[in-house]
Order: structure tokens, then sequence, then C-alpha cells
């Protein structure tokens, strides 16, 4: 059997991974890295993206650019989305993400592979 999934195309303006622990050091923060457009550049590391911690209590972040690509609600609510998907999974996860202007689409989430 094959399984197939058909999904709509987003028009992203923003995209990136998030990791529901921090894959190298297994901190329990979420950590987010985001870059202006599609994923594919943050995915195999054709752009240097922002970086961003997201706390119980706080986000920290590190802008590659002058610009940061997401406010900090912006980070939490990414952060919430992946901290569920992890209580989904019963495992720690990585999620790729984009958002079409404001609208936050979860486009591929698999468990973390590295911890």
């Amino acid at each position: 059997d094959v399984a197939v999934v058909i999904q709509r195309q987003v028009r992203a303006t923003r995209a990136g991974v998030a990791f529901s622990r921090d894959p190298v050091t297994g901190d329990d923060d979420v950590l987010i890295e985001c870059a202006l457009g599609g994923g594919e550049a943050v995915v195999s590391g054709l752009v240097t993206p922002d970086r961003y911690w997201v706390g119980s209590e706080r986000v920290r972040a590190r802008a590659a650019g002058a610009v940061r690509t997401l406010r900090d609600d912006e980070a939490r609510v990414v952060a919430e989305l992946v901290r569920r998907a992890e209580a989904g999974f019963g495992t720690p996860v990585d999620v790729e993400f984009c958002f079409d202007k404001r609208q936050l689409w979860l486009v591929q989430c698999r468990p973390i592979t590295t911890l």
C-alpha cells in the first residue's frame, strides 16, 4: 500500500523549522529557525535564518539581518504548535512551518532523530 497526502501549496512569506527540543543540547526551549520566503532555503542551508529560543517566560532572538522575521508573539504561537505536536507524537519533534502573511501553516512534522 502507498499513502498519498495532497495539500494546498502555500505562498509563504516566511518559513522555517522549529524543534520542540534543541537538537544539539537537548534543552527544553523550543528552537525556531525562520527566514523570508519559502522553507526550502532554510531546510537546505542556503540562507542564514533568524533563530529564536522560546521558553516558558521569554523569547530570545538572534536576527540574521536588520529586521526580524518573527515578532515575539508569532514565535510563541509557533512554539505552542510545536509543543502540541510533541504531545501528540509522544516524542520530541521538528516541524516545518510557514506563514502566508499572518496565517501559520504546519507543513511537516516528524520525530527529532538526533536526540
